[in-house]
């Protein structure tokens, strides 16, 4: 039986686990958390690759993983519809899906609290070593270990993220926090307000527990502003005084930041967005970066999901790229028997996915004025 060491026990090293598992594969998967991931209050619209695995992990119906929402509509500043097209769409969030898939992998295969080292590769295994002296054994090793990946640090340290020259603002209110006027400029719609290069979005995703019942739902905003580098420093260094790598996570943005945004939402935002942010607790920043590897195929370490491809939210499958990469890798790991012709038709297949999504992505930025 082989065996597979994955670091990373985030949404793509689960899919990747539960995907081996299925093709007879062991797995371990290793995440440098001591804690559990918890929710990180951010919202997802559902792609194919996505809907296919929960289906694998025993969702039955839609109502199951997300929020179906039927029309995509943009505001005026004024808050009148420019326009409203019928558009089917679900969306859900990182909470959700990373309950379905913690809970379809053994338990016991999942190890908190171990960092990447270092590895070793010989002609039939690679060894990965954690800090604190911890090591395994398998036929392959897996880093999807996401944006700042450990591994790929070590295979291909000239490999940088780019800063695109803007962020991200993000937020999720209850809708029980919101007036009914509110909600029913936002209910059964992805919501859009454009202003000179600059967009907010906004659309319902399940609760902070998967809880997809009117009443019980979150509305998930985000808005991208242009920033310059000189002025990400300060906005990257939290009320603590730390600077981030490239996301201050809720609860942590320092006080002036937060109050300059808020001041710009007042005076730019329609009056549905106002309320909306007004509503906001926590909100939180993330940087758009761009990143790429060259390669994907080390012998018998592979990169996958944003520890190879760090592509732009605006093409709404991050996520998903991640669970394409895995369902590539166990259908050439199932169809021939030479893991090293398996990993070469895979890495071909995934580089251009990468590629191709990268491109995609840059290029929605560039027509909205970024």
């Amino acid at each position: 039986m082989k065996r597979a060491a994955v670091v990373g026990g985030s949404l793509t090293g689960l899919a990747t686990g539960i995907l081996l598992r299925k093709i007879g594969w062991e797995v371990d998967i290793f995440e440098r958390s001591a804690q559990s991931l918890s929710d990180r209050g951010a919202g997802i619209v559902m792609q194919q690759e996505t809907l296919e695995l929960l289906r694998l992990c025993g969702a039955k119906g839609d109502g199951d993983v997300g929020v179906m929402l039927t029309y995509r509509k943009s505001l005026d500043a004024n808050g009148s519809v420019v326009s409203s097209d019928r558009m089917p769409q679900l969306m859900t969030s990182w909470g959700l899906l990373y309950s379905w898939f913690k809970q379809s992998f053994p338990a016991e295969d999942y190890h908190l609290g171990h960092e990447f080292d270092s590895m070793r590769q010989g002609g039939s295994s690679v060894t990965a070593h954690f800090k604190g002296g911890m090591e395994i054994k398998a036929d392959l090793l897996v880093a999807a270990d996401g944006f700042r990946s450990s591994i790929r640090s070590l295979l291909l340290p000239e490999i940088q993220p780019e800063y695109a020259g803007y962020v991200a603002w993000r937020g999720v209110v209850p809708e029980s926090d919101l007036s009914a006027d509110v909600l029913k400029v936002f209910e059964d719609n992805f919501t859009f307000f454009r202003m000179a290069e600059s967009h907010i979005l906004c659309y319902l995703i399940p609760s902070e527990t998967g809880n997809t019942d009117v009443g019980q739902r979150r509305l998930n905003w985000v808005w991208y502003w242009n920033l310059s580098e000189a002025e990400l420093d300060p906005l990257l260094t939290d009320a603590s005084g730390v600077r981030r790598g490239y996301a201050v996570p809720p609860g942590t943005l320092h006080p002036e930041q937060e109050s300059k945004q808020r001041k710009i939402a007042e005076r730019v935002l329609p009056p549905a967005f106002k309320e909306l942010l007004r509503a906001t607790k926590e909100p939180f920043v993330q940087a758009i970066m761009d990143l790429a590897c060259p390669q994907l195929v080390f012998n018998r370490a592979i990169l996958m999901g944003d520890a190879s491809f760090v592509i732009r939210p605006h093409t709404a499958a991050s996520t998903s790229k991640g669970i394409a990469n895995a369902f590539t890798l166990v259908g050439e790991l199932a169809g021939r028997q030479e893991l090293s012709e398996s990993l070469d038709h895979w890495q071909r297949s995934e580089l251009n996915r990468g590629q191709r999504l990268m491109s995609y992505g840059q290029g929605l930025g560039r027509s909205q004025g970024r």
